[in-house]
This record gives C-alpha cells, sequence and structure tokens, in this order.
C-alpha cells in the first residue's frame, strides 16, 4: 500500500493533457484555472494539473492539482505517507515546515519546503487536501511557488502575510466533484 500512497502523495512528471475526470477547470481566488496535465503512472492513479493561461508546468507562479486513486485507502493514511516523505526531505538537508489539519470531511497538510529543483532554487507553499470520493481517495492540492534568488526573497520577506491569506483562500475553495469520464 505504501507504494500506492507514495505517487498520490508526490507531484507527478506531466507532459500533455489528457482528460481522466471532470472537471476540466477549477476556481480559485477568482481565477479560472485549466487543465495543461495530466498523467497515469499507475493503473489506478490518475492526476490533472491545472494552470492559469500563460503558465508552464515547469515554471507556475500557482497550480492546482487533483489526484484520485482506486485503491482502499484512507485520507488519513495518506497523509501519514506525505509526512512521513516531508521528513525524509528534512532528514536530507531541505528547510521543510508543514502543519496538518481537518475540515468537514477531509484532512489537509499546509506545507512549505524550500529546495532546489532541477538546479533552480524554489521556495513551495502547497495546502494538500485529502479526502474521499466514490470509494476512491481524493488529494486536491493548490501551490504557489517562487524560484531563483530574488523571487524566494519576496516569498520569504511577504510570507507571513501572505501564507495567511493564501491558506485561507485554499482551505476556502470548495473541494471539486470528480466526475470519471
Amino acid at each position: 500500500m505504501k507504494k500506492f500512497l507514495a505517487f498520490i502523495a508526490l507531484p507527478a512528471l506531466l507532459l500533455a493533457a489528457t482528460q481522466y475526470f471532470e472537471p476540466v477547470q477549477i476556481k480559485f481566488d477568482n481565477r479560472l484555472y485549466s487543465l495543461a496535465g495530466s498523467a497515469k503512472p499507475v493503473p489506478n492513479l490518475f492526476t490533472q494539473e491545472y494552470l492559469l493561461p500563460g503558465e508552464k508546468l515547469d515554471s507556475f507562479s500557482y497550480m492546482l492539482s487533483l489526484n484520485t486513486l482506486k485503491f482502499d485507502a484512507t485520507p488519513e493514511q495518506a497523509v501519514e505517507q506525505k509526512i512521513n516523505d516531508l521528513k525524509e526531505l528534512k532528514a536530507k538537508g531541505l528547510k521543510v515546515a508543514y502543519k496538518k489539519g481537518s475540515l468537514a470531511n477531509e484532512i489537509y497538510l499546509d506545507i512549505t519546503i524550500f529546495s532546489n529543483l532541477n538546479g533552480v532554487p524554489t521556495a513551495e507553499h502547497s495546502i494538500y487536501r485529502y479526502t474521499k470520493q466514490g470509494g476512491n481517495l481524493v488529494l486536491f492540492t493548490i501551490q504557489r511557488r517562487a524560484y531563483k534568488k530574488e523571487g524566494i526573497q519576496r516569498f520569504a520577506t511577504n510570507f507571513t502575510i501572505e501564507s495567511q491569506d493564501f491558506s485561507k483562500k485554499a482551505l476556502a475553495t470548495p473541494f471539486p466533484q470528480i466526475i470519471n469520464r
């Protein structure tokens, strides 16, 4: 089971957009995000990622993603697996912080990571929201990123105020209803 949970807990490398399920667009913070990439890394896991117009999967400022796993796992198990993954990143020297919380019918992680993606310094703030829908484990992720020294300095300088606002909006966004195609 850990193998499957690790897939839903880690972002997938997405190259093209194949629509595996609805929705094809998601609204966050009064902006409409459209399907930009998708993957099916294992038979029962489907991932779709959504960006604003003009954004790219390898250099976005904001991204939303939905992962659905047809597997007998609970949101609690997925969250614990993600926490273990974060502890491993921290043990490797990355700056990682997270807090766990819950909303009606879901569990979330509020995560901040300072890392090096493909040789580029990166700061990332993500809200991972886990729930069950139709017997499937579903992960709804809302992320914001900053790249390179200048972007990370702005990200860090304004982090306290902006992170509270981002987290509040991300947790207030309705959890998308997955409709299988």
